[in-house]
């Protein structure tokens, strides 16, 4: 993570991110990035296929961020 700070979540847990962190998703694994309110975020991302279509599924579930 390049700079912000949010959460992300990996199948359904969530994890603190912030500058510098590095985030790995096991393939399949359902996750999402969210910055914290009035966070901008900024990520660099790796795929592991260079068609975008082979790499991104939607996601019926709706994740919720309980603020502190």
């Amino acid at each position: 993570m390049r700079a912000g700070h949010g959460t992300t979540f990996i199948s359904g847990a969530p994890h603190r991110v912030g500058p510098g962190d590095v985030i790995h998703v096991p393939a399949g694994a359902l996750h999402a990035t969210i910055p914290d309110t009035g966070e901008h975020v900024e990520l660099i991302c790796f795929f592991p296929h260079p068609d975008l279509s082979h790499n991104v599924e939607e996601s019926e579930t709706e994740l919720t961020i309980e603020e502190p």
